[in-house]
């Protein structure tokens, strides 16, 4: 098999352009799965628009490969109570920001600020959550 470099390059085209392509690849791959990524945040949520959101607390799910927190926002017109899930990060990634699995608690009201659903039902993308005591979480960087 041809190599990609050292003293006996004879100029052959074909290797020439097989290590272009291996080059290529080798440096694509890692940002296909950014955009990847990228990709599936902007089809599964509204990156234009932010809401506020205050309710009580249900489940705080700290597990891989997102953690959850689940509330109960009360409608301030019709006083309906609607389920929100709100899907984070990692818990490694919410650790380097502050975050540990004792951060939220089921009874705890919390304001949330984030980015909801595409398609309309009640689950967001929290940027930052403030708890009851008045700690500020930074859940997530903007997009």
């Amino acid at each position: 098999m041809a190599s990609c470099g050292g003293d006996d390059y004879d100029g052959d085209v074909a290797r020439v352009l097989a290590c272009f392509a291996a080059a290529v690849v080798a440096v694509s791959a890692p940002l296909t799965a950014t955009l990847s990524a990228h990709h599936w945040f902007n089809a599964s949520y509204e990156p234009g628009t932010v809401i506020q959101l205050t309710g009580v607390i249900t489940r705080f799910d700290w597990k891989n490969p997102h953690a959850l927190v689940s509330m109960d926002v009360a409608d301030a017109t019709t006083g309906r109570t609607t389920r929100w899930v709100m899907e984070m990060g990692s818990p490694n990634s919410l650790i380097r920001t502050g975050w540990s699995k004792t951060s939220l608690r089921a009874g705890e009201t919390v304001t949330v600020e984030g980015i909801p659903a595409r398609d309309g039902v009640p689950m967001g993308y929290p940027l930052s959550i403030v708890t009851q005591a008045g700690r500020r979480l930074t859940a997530a960087p903007r997009p």
